[in-house]
């Protein structure tokens, strides 16, 4: 749309949108939104998940490494005895690793986890498991006695899989 103005024999030409014109933009920004929220929040989740999962797989390599590197013991532990309050990696009587909780993300797994100065899993005779739940979505993080650890998707079974399908664990998760 545009205005003739004459201003001192000149003239000039305002642009601009009209009411209308606004509104019909902000209803089809609205739509797009719409139909992008529920992909960005499977998003979210999954990357919750993932962040979980990743740092109890590092306090899990941390513990077998320092268990390794000073030829003794070390444990892997919930803090307060409730997984969903962090964990602590306790290498020689000291805390060698503090972990946070993710915020809202459901933690469980086995009272602590000790590895022997060989890297193996001294804690029991059977595969671990850790469950990790955030808004519908699980994952399992699996401990064999190896000291190997593996992610899985959906809960927890009572045993490790035979042979864990690694492809495609977090599209799978929800």
């Amino acid at each position: 749309m545009q205005v003739n103005l004459r201003i001192d024999d000149r003239m000039t030409t305002q642009r601009g949108f009209t009411f209308i014109e606004l509104l019909m933009a902000l209803l089809m920004l609205t739509v797009l939104v719409t139909i992008s929220a529920p992909s960005y929040e499977s998003m979210i989740t999954k990357q919750k998940l993932r962040a979980t999962s990743s740092d109890i797989r590092s306090a899990l390599m941390l513990t077998r490494s320092e268990a390794i590197l000073t030829t003794e013991s070390s444990t892997l532990q919930p803090k307060q005895s409730d997984w969903n309050n962090g964990w602590q990696v306790i290498s020689g009587g000291n805390v060698a690793g503090d972990f946070a909780p993710n915020k809202h993300v459901h933690v469980e797994g086995p009272s602590k986890v000790r590895y022997s100065s060989w890297g193996r899993n001294t804690t029991g005779l059977g595969c671990q498991s850790f469950s990790i739940a955030y808004n519908g979505c699980a994952i399992c993080i699996y401990l064999d006695v190896d000291g190997s650890s593996f992610v899985d998707n959906g809960e927890c079974l009572d045993q490790c899989p035979i042979e864990p399908d690694q492809r495609n664990v977090w599209n799978k998760a929800c």
